[in-house]
This record gives structure tokens, C-alpha cells and sequence, in this order.
């Protein structure tokens, strides 16, 4: 359970998953994460055909609005490789 403009990636850790962080600011890229939005009305929902959002989980808040909000690790072949965004 969270609530609305609670952090991303605190919320993760309380769920008992690991973000992967890097400069806490918003500027490497390293905690980018697709965000699913559900409201209940399945033609609005981002399941339903529509673009997940992609945001940097450091410094991004619970949308308000929504009945449930899933998160999914963007699959990068260059970050992990050495850490830096290089």
C-alpha cells in the first residue's frame, strides 16, 4: 500500500525491491522505470494498449488517481555494465 506523492523507489524498498540508483537527481538515467497506471477503467489503463510512462524513480512521486500503479526495470544493455553513464 502507498499513498499518493509518496517517493518511487522508498515505496519499492518497502515492497522489498531494489532500484538502482545513481546521482539521486534526476540526471544519470540510472533508476528509469516504466510505470503501468490503473484506474479500473480498463480502456484508460496502461495495460490496455497504451504507453507505459517512463520516469527516473529518484525523483518521482506516486500519481495521484490511481487504483494501483506497477513498476518494470527497464532492460538496457549498456547500464550495468560499469556503473557509469558512459
Amino acid at each position: 500500500m502507498a499513498a499518493p506523492g509518496e517517493d518511487l523507489v522508498e515505496v519499492a524498498q518497502r515492497c522489498g525491491v531494489t532500484i538502482p540508483t545513481g546521482c539521486w537527481q534526476g540526471n544519470c538515467g540510472v533508476c528509469e522505470v516504466e510505470v503501468y497506471k490503473y484506474t479500473g477503467d480498463a480502456a484508460k489503463d496502461s495495460s490496455a494498449g497504451s504507453s507505459p510512462a517512463v520516469v527516473r524513480a529518484c525523483v518521482t512521486k506516486l500519481p495521484p488517481g490511481y487504483s494501483r500503479v506497477e513498476v518494470a526495470q527497464m532492460q538496457d544493455a549498456i547500464w550495468g555494465l560499469d556503473g557509469f553513464d558512459t
